[in-house]
């Protein structure tokens, strides 16, 4: 049976590429073997290239080390005053010995001097008549006194230490924090009245913080009938602080809320205090009433301690009615 030639075309060259691939595969294997080989000769290379720098390093060093000692020094021979010395003096000296000769002077250079001339020995001299050597007696230095402090008495068995006296343990004094510094923050027109009280508009969250912080107790919020302040409320009582409300308006001004205000602001128990509202106008008409009614100032005193904390004279509506309110309450009460 014949086959077709477009099929016998396909399987030969199915079987090149085959061979063809087969040599690749060969020839990447090699090439792969050729390359691990050469890498593992260039690290024992270096390695051995390593090796050998560490031992020439270790030779140079013990080389020097051997080279910088130094020899010892001779022990000296022990010597005592008492021993004779090793070889005896000659009870008559020989006639070459009588005249000793002296070592020659080194020559010296000088400028312009003339050299010492060496002086010639001592032609008369002679021995001792008893012969030998003499000792010195060894000179005895004197010990040097140390001063010897008196015994301490020690205390007897029979005496009993008595304890130390212990001091009564004194309780810790707290300092009070200071309820009004100088700086608040988050506070607008923050205002001090007096010691451990304090005015302002509505405080921020960083505000309410502050006056956590800084040993406030109470927190007295002033707003019209009908104004939401369970806001107010929430915050306040998180810090830990006395929520206390006081609802007034130009149209509901009355003596029982004026007395409600001087009641709360000269309440001891409620200090350090701080009063605030939403402009001003409310709370500082209020401090205005305080200070005409319960500390008896002047209209013009009130007045100037009173704008500080926001009282409004002329500027909004509303704010005019809140004053005129304030007098006419204050003529109500013949003031």
């Amino acid at each position: 049976m014949a086959v077709p030639l477009g099929r016998t075309t396909l399987a030969g060259i199915e079987s090149e590429v085959d061979s063809r691939k087969s040599v690749a595969w060969s020839n990447r294997r090699q090439l792969s073997g050729r390359l691990h080989t050469e890498v593992r000769r260039m690290m024992i290379n270096r390695t051995q290239s390593r090796l050998l720098a560490v031992c020439i390093a270790m030779a140079v060093l013990s080389g020097c080390e051997y080279a910088c000692r130094r020899p010892c020094s001779p022990a000296l021979p022990a010597y005592s005053p008492y021993l004779p010395p090793s070889e005896p003096a000659p009870l008559f000296p020989s006639p070459a010995a009588a005249q000793p000769q002296l070592p020659a002077a080194p020559a010296i250079q000088m400028r312009g001097y003339e050299p010492p001339r060496a002086t010639p020995g001592n032609a008369d001299w002679q021995p001792s008549p008893g012969g030998g050597v003499r000792l010195a007696p060894p000179e005895i230095q004197q010990p040097v006194p140390v001063p010897v402090s008196p015994p301490q008495s020690s205390p007897s068995l029979s005496e009993t230490p008595k304890p130390a006296p212990v001091e009564p343990s004194k309780p810790a004094r707290t300092e009070d924090r200071a309820a009004t510094p100088s700086l608040p923050v988050g506070i607008p027109q923050f205002a001090l009245v007096q010691e451990q009280i304090a005015g302002g508009l509505k405080p921020l969250l960083d505000g309410l913080d502050w006056l956590g912080d800084n040993g406030y107790r109470t927190v007295l919020h002033v707003y019209q009938p009908g104004e939401d302040d369970s806001a107010d409320r929430k915050q306040v009582e998180r810090r830990g602080l006395k929520y206390v409300t006081l609802e007034v308006s130009p149209q509901t001004l009355s003596r029982k809320q004026v007395e409600q205000f001087n009641r709360i602001v000269m309440d001891t128990t409620q200090r350090p205090l701080f009063v605030y509202d939403k402009d001003g106008s409310l709370a500082g008409s209020l401090w205005y009433l305080h200070f005409r009614t319960a500390e008896q100032l002047s209209a013009e005193e009130s007045r100037s301690r009173a704008r500080p904390l926001g009282l409004k004279v002329e500027p909004k509506v509303d704010q005019q009615l809140m004053w005129l309110a304030v007098q006419k309450y204050l003529s109500e009460q013949g003031r």
